[in-house]
This record gives C-alpha cells, structure tokens and sequence, in this order.
C-alpha cells in the first residue's frame, strides 16, 4: 500500500474520533433466576474519549505524510 493512501486512512480515522467522541451499548443482566421466575435488568454503558485524540491522530498522519515521503537524494 501506498504511504498517503494509509496517511489518507488514519486521518479519516483521527477525524471520526474527533467528531464521534463515544458511543453507547446495552448489556442485559440476570438478577433474580428461580425455577419460573427470571428477572432481568438492562445495564447502559458509556465508552467515550476525549477529542485531543482525534486531533493527536490527525497531527500523526501530519508527520507521516510529511516526512515519510521524502527521499535521500544519493
């Protein structure tokens, strides 16, 4: 693979954290399991992360595309 090609990769990855900072899932859990009785209960978690991340990311790829590119002239 080419390195800009990668570069253009993780950029759009780097961005999509800055603009998606966290999602949500739901777990379901037994609490109370008797012969004919189950009870169940839904668990909301978060999992975020700050944008710095994303821009972190996007100053990486900076350096990559920047610097990962040039060649020593011989």
């Amino acid at each position: 693979m080419n390195l800009k090609k990668i570069g253009l990769i993780i950029f759009i990855i780097g961005l999509s954290i800055i603009i998606y900072t966290g999602f949500n899932y739901i777990t379901r859990k037994k609490v109370v399991n008797k012969s004919y009785v189950q009870i169940t209960i839904n668990e909301d978690h978060i999992s975020d992360w700050p944008p710095f991340v994303g821009i972190g990311i996007i100053v990486f790829t900076g350096f990559i595309l920047l610097f990962g590119t040039r060649r020593n002239p011989d």
